[in-house]
């Protein structure tokens, strides 16, 4: 299924990146640059699109060279795991195609070369390859909910909770289709961040800083996680969990475990970058967080279905709606998202300090908040991040009922949000791309109405009863 309907593009970059990583080396990745071609078994739908002789049409596929149109835009770790791809497609795969381009294709990127030849992207093979470590961190991902929702809860119920865990996500739709449909990445930074929580839940400050520097150099998105690590070492300075554990020096370790991780990982990037371009031995770190973060696509919302969306169709579904430079009340998009995502992290913070007195069981449920408010307010979202939420909505929705309509109403959004191709529009359509009809563009607007009223009943579910002693008790078990 996922060679005829899956997201096609992402792929596509993925098995050239890969391809070229192990052929030339992981630390000439950054070289690469965007729109080179590899030969894919391209789908129906896109060969619809792009020809328009009889022959091409119809439910069938065909290899042709496509373009890969992103630079590698990711951190170190994550090119080794490209490079480990590129290693297993040239052992499982031995067929080689020679293919010229498209004339239409050629002209629209403005390709003047000679004939592609390479391996097939978009195959059962190639496909397989592709998903493999993403569906190994599915059950590191699961493993470590487990592990959390154990740690947290109550003795009684601890082996119930374990296994409830521990199935949820990995039966929930947003986790399995992102790697095993999509074949995307976001398993494995969710599966760091959930074991980094889990470490330092379980008072091993070094390891988690070590797991932290290498989920780090895995994919930019990382960096949401420091206001969660925030208040992990604030909670330690101002309770710590047992003598010895205070804030500077569970901290100190932290940072040793995160700034070796990173630097033995990176150093081979920085020796090969040094006196080159795009800011020479810092050229890994230019390219994988400064331009993700600062430049890469300028809009407000790519497919989230947040308060940025509702903004979007308000304003008619319009490319020039989705501008996050475009002002509103006097400041830019892209500011009121920042501002808004601030006083949400503050605002679950003063609630989580309130409803668990600094104490662990309150750190994965600020954890969810966090990840939340960060695909619900900020600009450039993509439809991807409500994923991040859905491991600790998982891990304190179990020890916290309260939130299981949270945990309902999430699941649900997410599974929209990573199957839009299917339903919206095709996966290649522009991120202005209107609803095709008022009942699919009223379905999105429900979709972002009910992720914002999660967040809001999420916060209140805290709040409701005030302080608790910081241990989960009675009230906040399911029932087995």
């Amino acid at each position: 299924m996922a060679t005829r309907y899956a997201f096609l593009s992402d792929h596509v970059d993925y098995m050239r990146w890969s391809d070229y990583a192990y052929s030339a080396g992981p630390t000439n990745l950054y070289d690469l640059p965007a729109d080179t071609f590899i030969n894919v078994n391209a789908p129906p739908w896109w060969l619809a699109t792009w020809f328009s002789a009889p022959g091409h049409l119809g439910d069938r596929f065909a290899v042709t060279p496509m373009p890969s149109h992103s630079q590698c835009n990711y951190p170190p770790l994550a090119i080794y795991a490209f490079w480990l791809q590129g290693a297993a497609w040239h052992a499982l795969e031995k067929n080689v195609v020679t293919q010229s381009p498209a004339s239409a294709v050629a002209a629209w990127f403005q390709y003047t070369g000679g004939p592609i030849t390479s391996r097939v992207a978009n195959t059962v093979t190639a496909r397989a390859i592709n998903s493999a470590l993403p569906i190994m961190a599915d059950l590191l991902l699961a493993l470590g909910v487990a592990g959390l929702s154990r740690k947290l809860a109550h003795p009684q119920r601890r082996h119930t909770l374990t296994l409830w865990a521990f199935g949820l996500t990995l039966l929930a739709p947003a986790v399995f289709i992102d790697s095993a449909f999509w074949s995307q990445t976001d398993a494995w930074i969710a599966s760091g961040l959930v074991w980094c929580l889990l470490l330092l839940v379980a008072e091993r400050y070094g390891p988690a800083g070590v797991v932290y520097g290498a989920t780090l150099l895995l994919k930019a998105q990382a960096v949401i996680f420091l206001p969660v690590l925030a208040l992990v070492f604030l909670s330690l300075a101002v309770r710590p969990t047992a003598p010895g554990h205070r804030g500077l020096p569970c901290l100190g370790r932290f940072l040793l475990g995160t700034v070796l991780t990173v630097g033995l990982l990176a150093l081979p990037f920085m020796l090969a970058g040094a006196g080159g371009p795009e800011h020479g031995w810092l050229r890994w770190a230019y390219r994988a967080y400064v331009v993700p973060i600062t430049t890469d696509f300028p809009f407000t919302t790519l497919k989230a279905f947040n308060v940025w969306w509702l903004d979007f169709t308000a304003r008619g579904q319009t490319y020039e709606a989705l501008s996050a430079e475009a002002r509103l009340l006097g400041l830019s998009k892209d500011l009121i998202g920042k501002m808004l995502l601030s006083a949400a992290i503050l605002l679950a913070g003063v609630l989580c300090v309130r409803r668990w007195r600094w104490t662990p069981p309150g750190w994965p449920a600020f954890a969810a908040l966090v990840l939340l408010a960060a695909f619900l307010f900020p600009t450039r979202v993509h439809e991807r991040y409500i994923y991040y939420c859905i491991p600790f909505l998982i891990a304190t929705a179990l020890t916290l009922p309260r939130w299981l309509p949270v945990l309902a109403a999430l699941l649900l959004v997410s599974t929209f949000e990573l199957t839009w191709y299917l339903w919206y529009a095709l996966p290649d359509a522009a991120p202005w791309e209107p609803a095709p009809t008022p009942l699919v563009k009223a379905w999105t607007v429900c979709l972002a109405l009910l992720s914002l009223a999660g967040f809001a009943y999420a916060l209140a579910a805290i709040g409701v009863n005030g302080p608790s002693n910081g241990a989960c008790g009675e009230r906040d078990q399911v029932a087995p």
